[in-house]
C-alpha cells in the first residue's frame, strides 16, 4: 500500500558535520515499510526471508533504532522479534503487552484472541460470497455490497479484513481462524519500534471513537534525551482507498481526502512538544510524491529531510518487480525527518535495494545518522 511513513526526532545540539558536531556520539535510524500482507506480491515467501535480512541490515548499519511499518499480523511481529531481540531488547507495537513484551500469557488459547467474530464475520462472508464471487474488483465490491456488513466488525476485524482482502480464503485464515497459532492478534496501525536502549514509549490513535477502514496512529518513544516518532499515514491512493467512518449518526463510507490527511498530519504536528516544552513546537510525518501539499505542512515547521537533499532516490519504484507494474510512477515516499538536530547527510541512504530480482517489499527502506544530544 501507498502511504506516508516516517520517523521524527525532536531534541538537539549546534549544527556542523556529523563527527564534529557529536561530542556525545550519534545514532542511526532506520525506516523501512515491510508490505508484509497478502494484498502485496510474494507474500507467503517475502515473509520467511524479511526478519533476517532486517536483523542483518540493522548489524550492518550499526542501527540504534528501527521504525518498521506494515508489520500487520502478530505472527509477523514476532518472527521479525526473533531475529532482532538479540540486539534490540526493547520493542513495541500497539498489541505489545509491555516494553520487550509481545505477550503476557502464551498459554491462553489461541482461538480467543483472533481479529473476527466468528458470527458477524460469518454475515460477511455470506454477503460477500453472494455479491462479489465473480467481481472483478472483490475490494470494491465489498464496499459497495457488504459495507453495512463491515459496520458490524470489530475495529481489528475490520482493518484485519482489508488488509488480507486479496482473498476470501486470506480473510478468513489471517483473520477468522489464524490457523490457531499462538500469536494471532492483530496489529491494528502495522507499527513496530525497536531500539538498542531503554524507551519510554506510548501509541496513540489518530481517530479514537471513530471506525476506519485502516487504523492510523503513531508510536511515540523517548530514548535519553531523543524522541522519536515512528508513523505511517494515509496516502493517494486513487479510488481504491476508502475510510469508514462510524461516530453516533455517521455510517457511511467515504474517499480518504486532501483534508482529511492534512488533518492527521496536523494532528501529529501539534502532539510532539519541542525541547521548550511548547505544545505546538514538533513534529510530522512527510513524502515528496503525490501528497507534496502534507510534506510543505512539516517543511513550514522546521522538519528537514537530509534523504531528500542528499540522495533523493525512489522508495516506491517502478523498476520494483513487486510491484508488477504501478500506476504511480517513481516516488520518494518513505523517510526520517528531523527536528533541530545535526545530521549529516552522507549517511543518508537507501536501503534493502541491493538484488532487484530478489526484492522483499514493495518499498525500500532508508536510513540517517544524527547526533545525540
Amino acid at each position: 500500500m501507498l502511504v506516508f511513513l516516517a520517523v521524527f526526532i525532536t531534541y538537539g545540539v549546534a549544527a556542523g558535520s556529523l563527527e564534529d558536531a557529536c561530542p556525545n556520539g550519534n545514532a542511526t535510524l532506520i525506516t523501512y515499510n515491510t508490505g508484509l500482507n497478502p494484498t502485496v506480491h510474494g507474500y507467503k515467501e517475502r515473509r520467511k526471508t524479511i526478519p533476517a535480512v532486517v536483523s542483518t541490515e540493522a548489524t550492518k548499519s550499526e542501527a540504534d533504532f528501527l521504525c518498521l511499518q506494515e508489520v500487520w499480523y502478530e505472527e509477523d511481529v514476532n518472527s521479525v522479534l526473533e531475529a532482532i531481540e538479540s540486539d534490540f531488547p526493547y520493542h513495541f507495537s500497539a498489541i505489545h503487552h509491555d516494553l520487550g513484551e509481545l505477550r503476557d500469557d502464551r498459554r491462553k488459547r489461541a482461538w480467543s484472541t483472533v481479529p473476527c467474530n466468528a458470527w458477524k464475520f460469518t454475515k460477511l462472508m455470506g454477503c460477500l460470497t453472494w455479491n462479489c464471487t465473480w467481481a472483478d474488483d472483490q475490494q470494491s465490491c465489498m464496499f459497495l455490497h457488504c459495507g453495512h456488513r463491515l459496520f458490524d466488525l470489530s475495529q481489528e476485524c475490520l482493518s484485519c479484513i482489508i488488509v488480507s482482502s486479496s482473498s476470501f480464503t486470506d480473510m478468513m485464515t489471517m483473520c477468522a481462524t489464524s490457523g490457531f497459532s499462538s500469536y494471532n492478534r492483530f496489529n491494528g496501525p502495522g507499527l513496530l519500534v525497536a531500539s538498542k536502549r531503554p524507551m519510554a514509549v506510548s501509541y496513540t490513535r489518530f481517530d479514537p471513537g471513530y471506525k476506519v477502514v485502516l487504523e492510523r496512529g503513531y508510536i511515540k518513544a523517548k530514548v535519553d534525551n531523543m524522541t522519536y516518532v515512528c508513523t505511517h499515514l494515509t496516502g493517494d491512493l486513487r479510488t481504491s482507498y476508502f475510510e469508514a467512518s462510524k461516530h453516533s449518526r455517521q455510517r457511511k463510507f467515504k474517499p480518504s481526502t486532501p483534508r482529511y490527511r492534512a488533518h492527521r498530519t496536523c494532528c501529529l504536528v501539534t502532539s510532539i512538544p519541542d525541547q521548550q516544552g511548547d505544545e505546538n513546537g514538533s513534529g510530522d510525518v512527510a513524502l515528496t510524491g503525490e501528497l507534496e501539499d502534507n510534506y510543505r505542512l512539516l517543511e513550514a515547521r522546521g522538519y528537514l529531510n537530509p534523504y531528500f537533499n542528499n540522495n533523493g532516490k525512489c522508495t516506491y519504484c517502478d523498476s520494483n518487480p513487486i510491484l508488477q507494474g504501478s500506476a504511480y510512477g517513481d516516488l520518494l515516499i518513505d523517510h526520517v525527518l528531523t527536528y533541530n538536530l545535526p545530521s549529516d547527510v552522507s549517511t543518508a541512504e537507501r536501503l534493502f535495494d541491493e538484488t532487484e530480482e530478489e526484492q522483499l517489499s514493495d518499498h525500500y527502506g532508508t536510513k540517517l545518522g544524527v547526533c545525540l544530544p
